[in-house]
């Protein structure tokens, strides 16, 4: 088979449209890591507020319990 100049203008007309298509695909794909790495890390914040107030109301008495001279605890 033998191309003509007008199989490979179409070729390449196809695979610069390819490229573009796989271009947005891509910006897609990189503003939904985004969106989701967002997502996570406010889980992780919300999580790590959680554990705070949940070890808050007994911090002194474990650094006291560990023989750290602690008396308050101030946020």
């Amino acid at each position: 088979m033998t191309a003509t100049i007008e199989d490979i203008r179409a070729i390449l007309k196809e695979l610069a449209q390819s490229q573009q298509e796989l271009s947005q695909a891509q910006k897609e794909t990189d503003k939904q890591i985004n969106r989701v790495s967002q997502q996570i890390g406010e889980l992780g914040n919300r999580l790590g507020e959680f554990v705070e107030w949940q070890v808050r109301p007994a911090v002194v008495r474990l650094f006291q319990e560990r023989g750290i001279d602690v008396h308050e605890f101030h946020p």
